[in-house]
């Protein structure tokens, strides 16, 4: 063990072999104690401080002592005042070390305060009150120690300073015998810190056995609630209430998305869950059963609900806190939730059956992000169990090699040339038949698929690129969720790098519609990859949640204007107008337009008219295969474009 664990470990009295879970678990009953105890401890420095100023109300330093007292007594409101919420709380699930070290520093600021006074009122020579002075000190010590021994390193902050002033006045009386009263202030000290010592090493062994008895009767060790097998028993012994006496309840299936869909290291992960837990702990009702069932899984038994209306009030209860930004030692991040509920007993009379149908409903929300709290609805199954069988189709897909990419050029309107094309992913289902992108995607991002089937999209479309002429680029779509990640700059690089390809042949095609926050991870890697020398186009411009914003956040170097506007500007006004708007705003940004859709002349002609740089649909060419692609851009295959 390092002497940096070491010191840790005598300072937190946890030791440093002790898993994290564990740790913060002790942690929390450290601070939690000391938060208990925070009323009597302040309320005992006041006093002392009282009787110190009475002691000194006739003595010449009369003034020190009420400036002192009032700075004691200031400090002691404070601390008191901080924790007062904390004491209105449920004991806390997990502790991070920052909060043990805040309450380090808080004991040492306590434990200055009170050597000041032997330092400040012997240098004088003057005061009468020596053994006053010395008696206090010596009860602070005691006491102080006595309070703060769950976290050694918060009593030795407190009574160390103290301790030191006392013998430094000491050594400041003349007359006296000095060395047998230094003797026993140290002797006091050590007794102190054996005690502090003592304490916290007792309080982990009664932890450590309550960890172990937890962890084999069903205490989810990360958490502290219910793991899954616990709160199936608990599913049962409520539906046993409801067989005997009647009493309804509902079940909510609560899932979160972390803030960024990457995989985190494991230690935030472990933060942002613990932190959760805890919120949710405190945000449930007494006779709430709150138990964690899933990696990303929270399971909630809400007793004495019967009707939807009260399961979906009090799950918006719960969920609208949950939904505030978390401050994580990694950042600040928003998680996103989304709950299925099931009543007991309409929806289920066995532990399986009800959770089940929260399982259901929570897959229902989760594809629909209008609906993030849905019901259980007895018609969903079909669609439930037919979504589950593509996720399972889709992990088999990729170890038989039943994913293609197609090409669609596009067109230059300037030069009449392809100056680039778009790689499209395909799925040939060997029962369904080939399934496009809209399929795919949703699935690859549920499963977590999207970052291995994004890589192989990466390094395929790059092979298939140093195929085409120098001055042709390639376009790729890269959804949120691999940007969110932090691996698409790496693939994109050494995949070009391995094929001695620039990055200015590469456009990094983005849906805003998928980019809703500002704080959004995926934003920030999108200007990685513009400084990185990618081209930033954003994809069915118009359709998303805030478009001209867009406009202004991202490094963009071209829009793609949506083939909803573009099919329909020709029989609707409106539809026009807002093509040709979106066309002189890109020119006025200095922007590349392509077009998608265009499937007629008339079209081609429209948008030629109004400045359209490139266009891309069916009337040039439909998506075509790798060897496809070359025949066309060799000269020797065929162009379907208007003349």
């Amino acid at each position: 063990m390092s002497a940096m664990k070491r010191v840790q470990a005598w300072m937190t009295g946890i030791p440093a072999g002790m898993d994290e879970p564990s740790k913060g678990r002790v942690r929390a009953e450290q601070v939690f104690s000391i938060t208990r105890a925070t009323p009597v401890m302040m309320v005992a420095s006041v006093c002392a401080a009282s009787i110190l100023l009475a002691a000194m109300l006739q003595d010449s330093r009369e003034y020190w002592a009420i400036g002192w007292t009032f700075v004691v007594v200031a400090y002691s409101a404070f601390w008191y005042v901080l924790t007062l919420d904390a004491r209105k709380r449920r004991r806390p699930l997990q502790v991070s070390a920052k909060v043990v070290t805040r309450t380090i520093w808080r004991s040492h600021v306590l434990g200055l305060l009170w050597a000041a006074l032997p330092a400040l009122f012997f240098l004088s020579g003057e005061t009468s009150a020596e053994l006053t002075i010395f008696c206090l000190c010596c009860a602070m010590m005691g006491g102080g120690a006595f309070f703060l021994s769950p976290i050694p390193g918060a009593a030795y902050a407190f009574f160390g300073p103290v301790l030191l002033a006392s013998i430094f006045a000491v050594l400041q009386i003349d007359g006296m015998d000095r060395t047998s009263l230094i003797s026993l202030f140290v002797g006091f000290g050590i007794a102190l810190a054996r005690m502090s010592q003592l304490a916290a090493a007792g309080l982990v062994a009664r932890l450590e056995s309550e960890i172990a008895a937890e962890r084999k009767s069903g205490v989810d060790p990360a958490t502290g609630l219910s793991n899954l097998d616990h709160f199936v028993r608990e599913v049962d012994v409520a539906l046993q209430r409801v067989a005997r006496f009647g009493e309804g309840f509902a079940l909510v299936d609560l899932r979160f998305e972390p803030p960024a869909a990457d995989n985190d290291e494991e230690v935030g992960a472990d933060e942002l869950v613990r932190t959760l837990a805890s919120r949710l702990a405190d945000l449930a009702e007494r006779t709430d059963h709150v138990g964690r069932i899933g990696e990303q899984e929270f399971g909630i038994l809400l007793s004495g609900v019967t009707s939807a209306q009260e399961a979906a009030v009090a799950v918006e209860r719960l969920i609208k806190p949950l939904a505030l930004p978390l401050d994580l030692s990694r950042g600040r991040g928003i998680v996103q939730w989304s709950a299925g509920l099931a009543l007991a007993p309409k929806d289920g009379t066995g532990g399986a059956d009800i959770m089940q149908a929260a399982a259901h409903a929570l897959a229902v929300a989760r594809e629909d992000a209008d609906r993030r709290i849905c019901f259980f609805d007895r018609s969903d199954d079909v669609i439930v169990d037919e979504r589950r069988v593509l996720e399972a189709d889709l992990r088999r897909a990729l170890a038989e090699r039943q994913l293609y990419l197609e090409f669609q050029p596009i067109q230059d309107l300037g030069s009449g040339r392809i100056s680039s094309c778009e790689a499209l992913v395909r799925w040939k289902h060997p029962v369904r038949g080939v399934l496009s992108p809209d399929v795919l995607i949703p699935i690859a991002e549920r499963t977590g698929l999207i970052y291995e089937i994004g890589e192989w999209i990466i390094e395929d479309a790059c092979r298939v690129l140093a195929r085409l002429p120098s001055e042709m680029r390639m376009a790729m779509n890269i959804s949120a969720a691999q940007l969110r990640g932090d691996s698409v700059l790496s693939t994109l690089e050494r995949a070009l790098s391995d094929l001695g390809l620039s990055a200015r042949r590469v456009d990094i095609e983005v849906t805003e519609s998928l980019l809703i926050s500002r704080d959004d991870p995926a934003v920030a890697a999108i200007g990685q990859l513009a400084a990185a020398g990618f081209a930033i186009t954003l994809d069915d411009f118009g359709t998303g949640y805030a478009s001209l914003n867009y406009l202004g956040r991202l490094p963009l170097k071209r829009v793609k204007i949506d083939r909803e506007f573009v099919g329909a500007m020709l029989r609707d006004p409106r539809h026009a107008a807002i093509v040709n708007a979106i066309l002189q705003l890109s020119m006025s940004l200095d922007l590349e337009v392509t077009a998608e859709g265009v499937e007629t002349r008339e079209q081609l002609e429209f948008l030629a008219a109004m400045g359209c740089g490139a266009i891309q649909g069916y009337l040039l060419s439909k998506p075509l295969s790798e060897g496809e692609l070359l025949a066309l851009v060799t000269g020797k295959g065929e162009m379907m474009v208007a003349a």
